[in-house]
């Protein structure tokens, strides 16, 4: 029970970001970082963390449950975001 202020920032943080385009990392890490004084290290880590599971839980209800999904974009995308990993 004594990371309960870690639980209830996702909670709100989760809120906020599906209620929006924000995202539930956005929400959390000026929180950790500010009020409970978790390093940006440590609160960064965090929200790709909580971000790549959220991503990958949404990733496998489309193939089990069998969406179509437009190919050609997912490839052109996938295309753009590999120049900005490259060139950032």
């Amino acid at each position: 029970m004594k990371n309960w202020p870690i639980t209830l920032t996702m909670v709100f943080g989760s809120f906020i970001a599906g209620a929006t385009s924000e995202g539930g990392g956005a929400i959390a890490f000026p929180i950790f970082t500010k009020v409970l004084h978790i390093s940006p290290l440590d609160s960064k880590v965090f929200s790709l963390a909580i971000q790549s599971i959220g991503m990958m839980a949404a990733t496998l209800t489309i193939i089990v449950i069998r969406i179509k999904v437009e190919w050609r974009v997912i490839l052109w995308a996938s295309i753009g975001g590999l120049f900005g990993v490259v060139f950032s």
